[in-house]
C-alpha cells in the first residue's frame, strides 16, 4: 500500500518537470494526477484504480468536447455562408420575377388576362399565383380584383398628371403672351383632340397583343414602320431629356443649391431606368399609386395660388391684325402635339389585357384618363404664368427657368411644406418619364431581327445614358427646347395617325376589303373587281387582320403608298412650320408668324394616301 502511494507521488513530481515529454496537453494540465490527500491510507488498490479510471473518462470527455467545439466554429461559418447565399438567391429570384423579359413578340391569348395576372412578361403563365385557367376568370377584372377599364383610366391619369405639363401650360401666358381664357380654351380642346388619337391607337393593344408600332406594320408595311420606330425613339429621347432637366431643376431649387442640377438629372434618370428595366409589372404597379401624392400636391398648389391668378391679363398692345389668332393657333397646336405624342406608345401598355375587352371602353377610358390629367395640369400652368406678370414676390423667385416658376408656387406654401411638395412633384416627373423610357427599348427591337436579339434591358440602359447626357448639355435652355421640340413631334405623329386611320377605315372594313381591284396576270390584261375572301375574317372587330403574320413581310403591305404619303406629309409640315430655326413660306406670309405645320402635314397625307394605296392594291394586291 505504501509503495503504491510512493509511486504515485514520484509520478506526479516527474510530470511537473516534463509535462510535454510523455503526456499530451490535456494530461499535462494536472487533471490526471492524484493528490496525496485524496488517497486514504487505509484505502486499497481497487479504490486507486477506480479513481484513476474516472479521471481518464473525464479527460476523454473533455477532449471530445474540445475537438467538437474546434470543429463547430468553422462549420457554423460555412453554414452562415450557405444561408447568405440562399438569401441572395431568393432575393434575385424575387427581383427577376418582377422583370419583364419578353420583347416585341405578341402576347399569346392564354397569357393575356388582367394586369395583376399578366405574368410580368416572362411567359410563365403557369407559375403559382399566375396560372393559366383558360380564361375562366372574368375578363373585365384583373387578377387583383380591380376593374380593367378603371385600371386603364388610372394608368393614363397617373402618367399624364405630371409637372412637365404645367410647364407646357405656362408657355401660353409667358411665351405666347395669351390671356388666361384664350390659353385655357386652346389647352382644353387641343388636349381632347390629341387624346382622341391616343384613345384610337390604344384599342389595338388588346385586339392584337402587339405593341403599337408592331401593329403599324399592318397599316404601313414592314419597312416603313421601322421609320416610325426610329422617329419615336428620337421623340422619347427628347421628352426624357426634358423630364430629367425639369426634375433636376426642382431638386436643385428645393435644396437651395446644395444639390446641383446635374445630380438631380442623374437621380431622375436612374429612377426612370429602374422602372424601364423591370418593365410592365413594376411600371404599372408604380403608376397605380403615384397619382395620389401628385393629385394632393397639385390641389394644394392650386388652392394656395388660385387667388393670385390674373384672369384678366391684358394682351400686349398694339398688335398687327390676326396676331392673336395666330398665337392661339400656335399654342393650340403645341397642346395638341403634347397630347398626341402618347399615341405611338398607347397600345404598349394594353397588350396583356384580354381581347374581349370592349373597344369603346378601351377608347373612352384612355381618353378620359389622359385628358383629365393633362387639362388640369395645363390649366394650372396657364394660371401660374399669369401670376408671374402681376405679382412682385413671385417675380423675385422667377429666373426664366421652369424650376423657378414651380418654386415660386411652392414658396407661397411655406418653407418645409413647399419643399416637400416639390419633392413629391419629382415623383410625378418620374411617372411621366418611365413610359417613354420603357417603350424606347421595344422600339429599338423593332428595327430588325438583329436588334430583336438584344435584350430590352440593354437598350433601356443605353437610352438612359443618351438622354441623361443630352439633359446635362441642354439644362440651361429648357423653355426653348419645349417650344421648338414639341411641334416636331406633332408633325410626324399626325402623319402616321392619318395613314393608320385611312388604312383601317377605307381599306380594311367589310365594304372595302371584300372587293379589291386586282390585275389578272396571264388573263385578258384588263382591270377587274375581284372578290377577295382569303383574308376576310368574320370578326366584326378584326376585319382583315391576321395578327400572327406580324413578322412575315410577304403577308404585310408593301408600304410604298404609306412611304410616299409620309413624305408628302413632311412636305406639308415644311411649308407650314414656324420655328426659330426655320419658317416655311406659308407661315411667313402670316403677320407675326403662325405654326401651321401640323395641319398642312395632316392635309397633305390625307389627300395623297388613298389614291396611292388603291394603286398599290391594284398592282401588288397587298
Amino acid at each position: 500500500m505504501g509503495s503504491d502511494i510512493e509511486k504515485a507521488r514520484k509520478g506526479r513530481e516527474h510530470s511537473h518537470f516534463e509535462p510535454r515529454a510523455n503526456h499530451s496537453s490535456a494530461f499535462s494540465s494536472g487533471r490526471m494526477f492524484i493528490r496525496e490527500d485524496e488517497v486514504k491510507e487505509e484505502g486499497d488498490e481497487s479504490t486507486i484504480n477506480s479513481h484513476m479510471l474516472n479521471q481518464c473518462t473525464n479527460t476523454h470527455l473533455h477532449l471530445q468536447t474540445h475537438l467538437a467545439n474546434a470543429h463547430a466554429k468553422p462549420q457554423s461559418k460555412f453554414n452562415l455562408i450557405l444561408d447568405l447565399r440562399r438569401r441572395i438567391t431568393k432575393c434575385i429570384r424575387i427581383i427577376r420575377s418582377w422583370e419583364e423579359t419578353r420583347g416585341i413578340d405578341p402576347i399569346p391569348l392564354n397569357e393575356r388576362r388582367g394586369v395583376g395576372n399578366q405574368n410580368n412578361g416572362n411567359g410563365d403563365g403557369n407559375r403559382p399565383g399566375h396560372g393559366n385557367d383558360g380564361g375562366s376568370n372574368n375578363s373585365s377584372n384583373g387578377d387583383d380584383g380591380m376593374n380593367i377599364p378603371f385600371q386603364m383610366m388610372l394608368l393614363w391619369f397617373s402618367m399624364t398628371l405630371a409637372t412637365n405639363n404645367i410647364i407646357i401650360g405656362s408657355l401660353g401666358t409667358l411665351v405666347f403672351q395669351l390671356g388666361f381664357a384664350e390659353a385655357a380654351l386652346c389647352a382644353v380642346f387641343g388636349t381632347i383632340l390629341g387624346g382622341i388619337g391616343v384613345g384610337y391607337m390604344s384599342i389595338w393593344g388588346p385586339k392584337s397583343g402587339s405593341r403599337t408600332l408592331i401593329v403599324t406594320r399592318f397599316f404601313m408595311g414592314y419597312y416603313p414602320s421601322k421609320i416610325c420606330a426610329l422617329l419615336n425613339i428620337l421623340t422619347n429621347l427628347g421628352y426624357s431629356m426634358l423630364n430629367c432637366i425639369l426634375g433636376g431643376q426642382l431638386l436643385s431649387k428645393v435644396s437651395g443649391g446644395n444639390v446641383s442640377v446635374v445630380i438631380g438629372i442623374i437621380l431622375v434618370a436612374v429612377a426612370s431606368w429602374i422602372l424601364a428595366t423591370f418593365g410592365i409589372r413594376l411600371f404599372q404597379f408604380y403608376e397605380r399609386y403615384s397619382w395620389l401624392p401628385q393629385l394632393i400636391v397639385l390641389s394644394i398648389i392650386t388652392g394656395s395660388s388660385v387667388s393670385l391668378f390674373n384672369f384678366n391679363k391684358p394682351l400686349p398692345r398694339p398688335q398687327p391684325p390676326g396676331t392673336l389668332n395666330a398665337r392661339c393657333l400656335t399654342f393650340f397646336s403645341l397642346c395638341l402635339s403634347a397630347s398626341l405624342a402618347w399615341a405611338p406608345i398607347a397600345a404598349d401598355y394594353y397588350v396583356y389585357y384580354p381581347p374581349s375587352i370592349s373597344t369603346w371602353k378601351t377608347f373612352l377610358m384612355t381618353l378620359l384618363g389622359q385628358t383629365q390629367a393633362m387639362i388640369a395640369t395645363l390649366t394650372l400652368g396657364i394660371g401660374l404664368g399669369t401670376v408671374i406678370s402681376s405679382n412682385e414676390s413671385w417675380k423675385l423667385h422667377y429666373d426664366s427657368t421652369p424650376g423657378s416658376l414651380l418654386m415660386a408656387a411652392y414658396n407661397s406654401l411655406g418653407g418645409v411644406v413647399g419643399k416637400f411638395c416639390a419633392i413629391l412633384n419629382v415623383v410625378g416627373v418620374i411617372s411621366n418619364n418611365a413610359p417613354g423610357a420603357y417603350s424606347m427599348g421595344l422600339n429599338f427591337q423593332m428595327l430588325g431581327r438583329r436588334w430583336d436579339r438584344v435584350p430590352r434591358s440593354v437598350f433601356a440602359f443605353g437610352t438612359t445614358v443618351a438622354y441623361t447626357a443630352c439633359a446635362l448639355g441642354g439644362r440651361g435652355v429648357l423653355y426653348e427646347v419645349f417650344k421648338n421640340f414639341l411641334p416636331l413631334i406633332g408633325y410626324w405623329v399626325v402623319v402616321w395617325i392619318v395613314v393608320v386611320v385611312e388604312e383601317d377605315v377605307l381599306f380594311r372594313r367589310p365594304w372595302s376589303c371584300r372587293y379589291r381591284l386586282r390585275f389578272r396576270s396571264g388573263g385578258d390584261g384588263h382591270w377587274h373587281f375581284q372578290q377577295d375572301r382569303n383574308n376576310v375574317q368574320h370578326d366584326n372587330r378584326d376585319y382583315d387582320y391576321d395578327w400572327s403574320s406580324w413578322n412575315q413581310k410577304d403577308k404585310l403591305p408593301v408600304g410604298v403608298a404609306a412611304t410616299l404619303a409620309f413624305l408628302a406629309g413632311w412636305v406639308g409640315a415644311i411649308v407650314g412650320m414656324d420655328q426659330i430655326y426655320y419658317a416655311g413660306p406659308i407661315a411667313r406670309s402670316i403677320p407675326g408668324g403662325c405654326d401651321l405645320g401640323i395641319w398642312f402635314s395632316a392635309g397633305f397625307t390625307a389627300v395623297t394616301f388613298p389614291p396611292l394605296r388603291a394603286l398599290e392594291l391594284m398592282l401588288i394586291g397587298r
